[in-house]
This record gives C-alpha cells, structure tokens and sequence, in this order.
C-alpha cells in the first residue's frame, strides 16, 4: 500500500470547533477553581482527546479488492463490486446515522443491498475520481 491509497478523514470546523472548546472549557475549570478536584479537568480533557484519537484514526485506503474503511474501533473493506451509488454531498445539509462524522463534506457510499456509509476524505475530488475509476457500475 502507498501512501497515495490511503486518505485521512477530513476535520469540519464544527468537529475542530468542539474540541478545542473542551480543551479550553478544561483549562477554566482547573485554573478557575471551579472544580473542587482535578477530576472534572481531567474527564473533560480526556473526553477531547478521544474525539482527537477517533478523528486521527480514522482512514480510507484503496485496496486490490475493495475500499478499506477504518474508524477508532473498527474497520471494514467494502468490495468495489458491490458498491451501487457513489454521492458528492458538498454544500448539502445532510441527516444521517453515522455515530461520527468529522466533516460536513461527504461522501455517501451505498453497497449491496441495505448498506450505506458516509465518509469524508481528504482531497475529496482525487478520492471520487479514483473509487468511480475502481466502480464505473455505480451511479452519481
């Protein structure tokens, strides 16, 4: 695998946004006092860096097969066979079920019958050109 077949997850300025306000909302209560102990400064810089970890780990590399996506806690390859649509959802208010989306830019990916995924790569057009090159049976 090289590294121009695998692309990071896009940060939004909402998800960024979110962050940084609990690094900063961490700092206020340990220096404001307001915590009667160091804990609650500590659960909420620890809540922080697990969105900081989920955002840094998630990855979508171009395999032989199929497109490999990988989360904080899971992965899973989609075989390029069984992809039906492939979406570019820039600049669409979009409502969806995904537990963690770091950005509003998405892409919506059905494959085979009922699935559906939505991702947010890097470089988004380079990523597109090169699924639909690997998918020319699916639809836009």
């Amino acid at each position: 695998m090289s590294d121009d077949d695998a692309y990071r997850s896009k940060m939004g300025a909402f998800y960024a946004g979110v962050i940084i306000f609990l690094f900063i909302l961490g700092g206020a209560l340990l220096v404001g006092g307001i915590s009667k102990f160091i804990g609650g400064t500590v659960l909420v810089w620890l809540v922080a860096l697990f969105f900081l970890y989920m955002w840094l780990r998630a990855r979508y590399t171009f395999k032989e097969n199929g497109l490999l996506i990988r989360t904080s806690i899971s992965g899973r390859e989609i075989d390029y066979s069984s992809i039906k649509q492939i979406q570019d959802l820039s600049g669409l208010l979009t409502v969806h079920t995904m537990p963690v989306l770091f950005s509003s830019d998405l892409i919506h990916i059905k494959y085979d019958k009922h699935g559906d995924i939505w991702i947010s790569p890097v470089r988004k057009q380079e990523f597109l050109s090169k699924l639909r090159a690997r998918c020319p049976f699916a639809y836009s």
